[in-house]
């Protein structure tokens, strides 16, 4: 793979326009970025997925976009009756019976590869996954999967496609092979033509290396389309695009390098597997970016990356030291509350912050909801339904909450259970 042998010169004195650099000709941040886009695509070569059977479990990957900002999905709007009763045919059995199933019928495997509480997944199924078009495709070409991780099946196959964020959609061929993926969520339209074209050979990745190319000064897109490739587990291709944007904010005046440290350590904790090496670079992030958002995260990765490597005394010391340092900060109770809930840890440290952040933000759905999961996971189960109704009324009757406080009513006290 080649490597990119130009540097930006020229003292940086201020910002200039969003996603330029003003000291930094355009000529020089253009030359930076094409060549990284033009090296990554040098080296680059068609993945594939036809994956050996997954290594040692670990805990399910975790969505980015979901840890960064908690992203509650609008309360569905009325729809027409023919979409309300639209179904997709999600297939009833094991991803290697799919792929069977998929040969047999001349189809390819489309898989949602998401979880139960992921908010972008449960707006896939409220807005994408009922549009008749949608359902049209998905029946007439694919054999659909829909994998969730919290069953240790489903998660092992989400490891095999180092699967990096929720929701992750696949396009498959019948060996297992990947044709190409979506992350995140996709309005009904543009799944149609972003599906339609992977199918065909298209390539979407290929097409966000296009209009960065055409873009050259735009820094910003060029993150977002590195963000994406790293998404996509390439990390070369990822790795090339992040130097670029060193070279070019070499200051880091657009404060991209913190999110670039970010996504670095990201790569090492689940593209490698490297727990141990993960929770330094994670150190090293929140030290270099103490007063970014992105800190915050950093450092609850750490208690992750501790819990994966069999150190929950460790993990529980830097979720305490959270809570200390933000106990009436609506984000960090947010970003403690989802921890233990995600990752079935230090459950009474979790109650007390979606209580608090619900007493704090009493219009957010996110803690009472938080606070239901945790209390039933607790064995409580009275006070897991009193959470979910105000969660219901704080959202205004949304149909997930709806169908979840049904699930908590139905069953005995434990584990959560999936849709």
């Amino acid at each position: 793979m080649g490597t990119v042998a130009v540097c930006a010169r020229g003292r940086l004195r201020k910002r200039g326009a969003r996603g330029t650099l003003a000291g930094v000709p355009t000529r020089t941040q253009g030359a930076l970025l094409a060549a990284a886009l033009l090296s990554a695509a040098c080296g680059e070569t068609k993945r594939t997925a036809e994956v050996a059977p997954s290594g040692d479990r670990r805990e399910p990957p975790a969505s980015d976009s979901a840890e960064r900002s908690r992203v509650v999905a609008p309360d569905r709007a009325e729809v027409p009756r023919e979409q309300a009763e639209a179904k997709v045919p999600w297939f009833r059995g094991s991803f290697d019976e799919a792929l069977a199933a998929a040969r047999a019928q001349g189809k390819l495997v489309f898989v949602e590869v998401g979880a139960f509480w992921c908010p972008p997944c449960q707006r896939l199924d409220e807005e994408t996954f009922s549009d008749p078009k949608v359902v049209a495709l998905l029946s007439e070409r694919f054999v659909p999967l829909h994998l969730d991780v919290e069953r240790s099946d489903d998660a092992q196959v989400a490891e095999r496609y180092h699967v990096m964020a929720y929701p992750t959609m696949l396009v498959l061929e019948t060996g297992g092979l990947e044709k190409g993926r979506i992350v995140d969520f996709v309005p009904p339209d543009a799944f149609v033509e972003q599906v339609s074209a992977i199918a065909a050979g298209g390539n979407v990745l290929g097409r966000l290396d296009a209009e960065a190319a055409a873009k050259p000064d735009d820094l910003e897109l060029a993150y977002r389309v590195a963000h994406a490739h790293m998404l996509a587990a390439d990390r070369a291709g990822a790795e090339a695009r992040y130097a670029a944007i060193e070279l070019a904010d070499p200051k880091g005046e657009l404060g991209l390098l913190p999110k670039v440290a970010f996504d670095r350590a990201a790569m090492i904790e689940k593209l490698d597997g490297d727990c141990e090496r993960a929770v330094g670079a994670y150190r090293d992030v929140a030290r270099r970016f103490p007063d970014h958002p992105i800190a915050l995260s950093a450092r609850r990765r750490v208690a992750r990356c501790l819990l994966r490597f069999g150190k929950p005394e460790a993990a529980r010391t830097e979720i305490e030291a959270l809570l200390r340092e933000g106990e009436e900060d609506p984000r960090v109770l947010s970003n403690v509350a989802w921890f233990c809930f995600r990752n079935r840890a230090f459950l009474d440290l979790g109650r007390s912050a979606a209580e608090k952040g619900g007493a704090i933000a009493s219009d957010d759905p996110d803690f009472p909801y938080l606070a239901a999961e945790l209390a039933f996971l607790s064995g409580d189960r009275a006070a897991a339904l009193r959470h979910m109704d105000r969660a219901i009324a704080a959202a205004g009757g949304r149909t997930f909450y709806r169908t979840r406080r049904a699930e908590m009513a139905a069953q005995g006290p434990g584990r959560p259970a999936l849709p």
